[in-house]
């Protein structure tokens, strides 16, 4: 049985994914604690039924992280609450912008208003009808106050369901409003 300690934190979540944690075969059990350092109350997590995991890679388990302070990652569990886990042996912490290099991305109906910026940190154009999320090429980066924009241009179908999609529109979006596919083509 793997096990490996987590801290609890009682926060919001955070807005924006900083990247994934590759943990392999997933832990049956994780220890959490109500403080940070292992204060507090103790508890434990079953993997399965709490732990908010999601793919990565071909065979990997994985938890979306939103904060990452020397090897402490902050992630989330099924019930909403900001979990602190410390880097697990084996385990593997990848940015998002090196996560969407080569994978197939799109913008996620939780975070994308379905609006786009003439410019990187600009205003906030029309907004775009749309019930899908829309799969993108990214085309530019830039940091504007600390955060990075990508300049995208939105697809008339997935990189993987047409050889050569077409472009519909572009512009800009803050980083957080793009996810990729774990699953690839």
């Amino acid at each position: 049985m793997i096990l490996f300690t987590m801290m609890l934190a009682l926060a919001q979540e955070p807005e924006e994914r900083l990247g994934m944690l590759g943990m392999g075969k997933a832990p049956e059990r994780v220890e959490a604690f109500a403080q940070a350092g292992g204060g507090g109350a103790r508890q434990i997590l079953h993997w399965k039924l709490e732990a908010q995991v999601e793919g990565f890679g071909a065979a990997d388990t994985g938890m979306v992280v939103y904060e990452k302070q020397q090897d402490w990652l902050r992630v989330k569990s099924k019930q909403g609450l900001s979990l602190w886990v410390r880097m697990p042996q084996g385990g593997q912490f990848v940015a998002l912008p090196d996560l969407l290099e080569g994978n197939q991305i799109y913008l996620t109906k939780k975070d994308w208003d379905q609006r786009l910026s003439n410019t990187a940190g600009g205003p906030r154009g029309l907004a775009m009808k749309t019930d899908v999320e829309p799969s993108v090429k990214i085309v530019g980066k830039q940091m504007v106050n600390g955060k990075l924009w990508l300049q995208v241009t939105i697809l008339d179908a997935g990189m993987c369901e047409v050889p050569k999609p077409k472009v519909i529109a572009k512009g800009w979006v803050p980083l957080r409003m793009v996810w990729y596919s774990s699953s690839g083509c």
